[in-house]
């Protein structure tokens, strides 16, 4: 949607946050793939965008401190905004019984 230009001038319009970056799809790729650094060409290939478009998103990126460039690579620094989320299975722990415990409360009944 297109604004006034006094609108534009006088900043009247909603800019975009750090945390909007969090949700695009080189992030995304960038925090899945977190153990490892990759090339501008590496993530284009892997998120099938133009190399302008990853290129924009990187250098806006590492501007708001989500990534680390160490030509050529690029990094996801893991802060909580953008740590990927760990699964966790709950194991339910079964209490051993002695067998003679076990004959105790069999024959307590």
């Amino acid at each position: 949607m297109a604004i006034s230009r006094e609108a534009f001038f006088r900043g009247d319009f909603a800019k975009r946050s750090p945390a909007d970056r969090t949700q695009h799809p080189v992030m995304k790729f960038l925090r899945k793939n977190h153990r490892n650094a990759f090339t501008v060409k590496q993530i284009v290939e892997a998120v099938e965008m133009k190399e302008d478009t990853v290129r924009g998103f990187m250098a806006g990126a590492k501007k708001d401190g989500l990534i680390t460039h160490n030509s050529p690579y690029f990094i996801v620094k893991l802060n909580s905004k953008n740590k990927p989320k760990k699964v966790v299975k709950k194991v339910s722990k079964k209490k051993k019984v002695s067998k003679k415990k076990k004959a105790k409360k069999r024959s307590k009944k």
